[in-house]
């Protein structure tokens, strides 16, 4: 008994305190000690490209989709090993580029020959160790404070650099009203995190699934593939992720009473057929987790759940983070209900190191 109340103890700590590593984040950027963005961000480029590998690259993904919304720049994200492989088909001889880069470690083999190969474009690399090879050979780099892990399975890492990463822009751009509401967010989820590893942890107990979908739209779309991520990582349950709309042509083939489907905030992506696939799932058989306060009226149905239903955010990017807690925390508890341990995933290292 006591073997298995120590399983996942690392995953579930640094869950329970990404909120406190992105306050340390938020008030560093906040401070006017770091003013290196100024400079950076605003210069005149081509092509912002955002890379990354697993995780990392899933932060490159909605990270891509929020400099296109909030700068002038064209953003693009990419694969760590495509700007290796196929660097041709993204880079152009006479055009301008900042390479911006995701790694919890800094020392991931195809992250670091990225920067290593294409050293003629000045690369910005936000990083959760201090210290790194990554940071030693790029031009500029910004270390998300508190967000160092034990656990293989990325959390609050992940969260952590997304988060630096938005604020960070926000604050270059000058959008208050988007700085601010990032502060709300902090103050929110302070209140939030605490509950939610106990509303999760009753849902896993009384609703089973053997498969899991994620489904998210824009910002959001990174997101659900991250969340499809963590299920695959910790409990090795088939999962898979979709922009919302996509996963009625051909994936809700998939559907039957053994799945939850997860619907990430929907914000200003909501619509009446948006709300008429909560129903025609949930007839099929499939259990529902909606997350965040638009997309349902109905409460009656017994197999639609709701999650963090009363944020109230103006700004759908913000909001989109509420998610984040939500699909890590059901990934942990649907890891121990299978009595594996979510600090140790099957086949996997803490940094992915090739020869």
């Amino acid at each position: 008994m006591k073997e298995k109340l120590l399983k996942g103890n690392f995953t579930r700590e640094e869950i329970a305190s990404q909120i406190d590593s992105w306050e340390k984040i938020y008030n560093k950027i906040q401070s006017g000690d770091f003013r290196l963005g100024d400079q950076i961000f605003k210069a005149e480029y081509d092509t912002i490209v955002l890379f990354g590998c697993g995780s990392s690259y899933n932060i490159a993904i909605s990270a891509a989709f929020y400099t296109n919304l909030l700068t002038d720049h064209i953003a693009i994200s990419v694969p760590s090993s495509e700007l290796l492989f196929n660097k041709e088909a993204y880079l152009r001889r006479d055009k301008k580029y900042l390479l911006v880069g995701f790694s919890r470690s800094g020392e991931t083999t195809e992250s670091i020959n990225v920067v290593k190969n294409l050293k003629e474009i000045p690369s910005f690399i936000f990083t959760c160790q201090k210290d790194n090879s990554l940071k030693e050979i790029s031009k500029y780099s910004f270390y998300c404070d508190g967000a160092e892990e034990k656990s293989v399975v990325m959390t609050k890492s992940f969260s952590s650099m997304l988060f630096a990463y938005c604020v960070l822009l926000a604050t270059v751009y000058g959008a208050s009203e988007l700085v601010e509401e990032f502060r709300e967010l902090i103050d929110y989820m302070k209140t939030k995190t605490s509950e939610l590893f106990v509303l999760i942890e009753d849902f896993i107990k009384k609703k089973n699934f053997d498969n899991f979908f994620s489904l998210g739209n824009g910002f959001n779309y990174g997101m659900a593939i991250e969340a499809d991520l963590k299920i695959k990582e910790m409990t090795q349950i088939p999962s898979y992720s979709y922009n919302i709309m996509e996963f009625n042509h051909g994936p809700k083939s998939l559907i039957d009473n053994t799945g939850l489907i997860m619907f990430l905030t929907v914000g200003n992506y909501f619509s009446r057929s948006i709300s008429s696939m909560f129903e025609d799932f949930s007839k099929l058989g499939s259990e529902i987790v909606l997350i965040g306060k638009k997309g349902y009226k109905n409460n009656t149905n017994s197999k639609i759940t709701r999650f963090l239903s009363d944020e109230r955010f103006k700004n759908d990017l913000v909001g989109a983070f509420i998610n984040i807690p939500v699909f890590q925390i059901m990934s942990y508890y649907k890891t121990l209900s299978l009595s594996l341990d979510p600090d140790k995933p099957r086949n996997l290292e803490y940094t992915t190191k090739l020869s």
